[in-house]
């Protein structure tokens, strides 16, 4: 699939991301790629699809985007559990007694837990990204 600014003007793309498509490649027509598309997770994937993909490979994304997505909650939700537990065990050597000791002690857990779950979030929208493409090179 090649894809143009002026395709997207066409289809209705916002303004931002006919801009932000003119800014990286111009008004030449682009070839989509799964490579290309994720170097650039912050596109508008859920537009693209809706406007850029046929019903049947829309179904397909959509598809492969739930399990995608349940991986990552279920990555998340193992990541925070092991938070919890943490926190738990430092509440417990702290409880009430110093509760500045343990604030201080908290905050750097819970700034790598989210941390972490920003680069979770991260791969879940290169792993979007790269699906998209990926179904759009075979239309």
């Amino acid at each position: 699939m090649k894809i143009t600014v002026a395709d997207l003007e066409k289809l209705g793309a916002c303004t931002g991301e006919i801009k932000r498509w003119r800014g990286l490649f111009g008004d030449a027509p682009v070839e989509i790629t799964a490579a290309l598309c994720e170097q650039y997770p912050d596109v508008d994937y859920v537009w693209a699809v809706h406007y850029l993909l046929p019903p049947a490979l829309r179904a397909e994304y959509q598809r492969q985007l739930s399990i995608l997505r349940a991986e990552y909650e279920r990555q998340c939700a193992a990541r925070r559990a092991v938070c919890d537990r943490q926190d738990a065990a430092l509440w417990a050597e702290f409880e009430c007694r110093d509760r500045a000791a343990y604030d201080r002690q908290r905050a750097p857990l819970w700034a790598e837990c989210e941390r972490q779950r920003v680069a979770l979030w991260a791969e879940l929208r290169r792993q979007e990204a790269r699906l998209f493409g990926t179904l759009a090179e075979r239309t």
